[in-house]
């Protein structure tokens, strides 16, 4: 364009605006999972209260209709759980006992036995996946009275039971989570040569701790219940030998409110495992719908 001596202003419209206008500020991500995560653990308790009332509300409507040693009201429930809090803490005591020692080793050894299964899945893992399917198509009645005959201590017995059921649901969990590490993620680390030791502590032990404490939820509760059982059949103390001798006294508040104590026992386990969560996968971030 030829010079004509005029010099131009630049107008505003001549800048680029997109780098003078500021992106919007987006929340943190640990803020708004931490928000929803509140928010969703008071829905889940307003859920649990609630129906906790229907509960509640039915079992006084039942007992309106029915004879007392058939089914006892509220009242009579409260009056036997009080008499369960008062005189057989021993046998409360004994049962989390038993369950926390089996529980507990059930769930190192599963997860020893799945971490190795999963390092060495070509060897070890092929192995070793069918003893554990076999292990879990076992009824659980069969271990106990195999238990009942091969070990002639209580303690032993009732380990051993709560143990063998136990072993195969973190083993299983742990296998399967390594097996559903990203194929491309494990290439890429497989670019800097480590070392099998490093790939188990820095990629193997983060992802199957998480199966892990997912599973101790379901295994928790299955476990209680089977050891109850177990204590029902081959024990002299502890909530399922009581039970059985309510059973035999036909005291069904008794049984009423020692289900009671089972049922507050199994929340507990699930706010322990919550807390571990937070604790230990603090570094896991929720996909959530939006």
């Amino acid at each position: 364009m030829p010079d004509t001596g005029v010099t131009t202003r630049p107008t505003p419209l001549d800048h680029d605006h997109s780098a003078a206008i500021p992106e919007p500020a987006m929340p943190p991500a640990a803020a708004t999972g931490g928000w929803r995560r509140r928010l969703s653990s008071r829905r889940s308790q307003l859920w649990t209260a609630l129906v906790l009332l229907v509960v509640l509300a039915g079992i006084q409507i039942a007992s309106l209709f029915m004879p007392e040693y058939v089914f006892p009201d509220l009242p009579a429930i409260g009056q036997a759980l009080m008499e369960i809090l008062r005189d057989e803490r021993g046998d409360i005591t004994a049962t989390v006992l038993r369950f926390t020692g089996a529980l507990l080793g059930a769930m190192v050894a599963g997860w020893a036995i799945g971490l190795l299964m999963g390092a060495f899945r070509n060897t070890v893992g092929e192995l070793l996946r069918p003893v554990f399917g076999i292990m879990q198509a076992v009824p659980a009645l069969s271990w106990i009275l195999v238990s009942v005959i091969w070990l002639h201590s209580v303690e032993a017995r009732i380990f051993f039971i709560v143990f063998v059921i136990g072993v195969p649901f973190f083993v299983v969990a742990v296998f399967e989570g390594i097996r559903n590490i990203d194929h491309e993620l494990m290439e890429g680390i497989g670019q800097f040569r480590p070392s099998r030791l490093q790939i188990l502590r820095v990629l193997f032990v983060p992802q199957s701790l998480t199966y892990m404490l997912m599973t101790l939820r379901s295994a928790g509760a299955f476990c209680l219940r089977i050891l109850v059982f177990a204590e029902l059949i081959g024990a002299t103390a502890g909530v399922g030998y009581s039970m059985g001798l309510a059973q035999a006294n036909f005291r069904i508040d008794l049984i009423f409110a020692w289900t009671v104590v089972l049922v507050v026992f199994n929340f507990l386990l699930t706010a322990v495992v919550d807390l571990a969560e937070r604790y230990l996968l603090k570094w896991r971030r929720e996909a959530v719908v939006r």
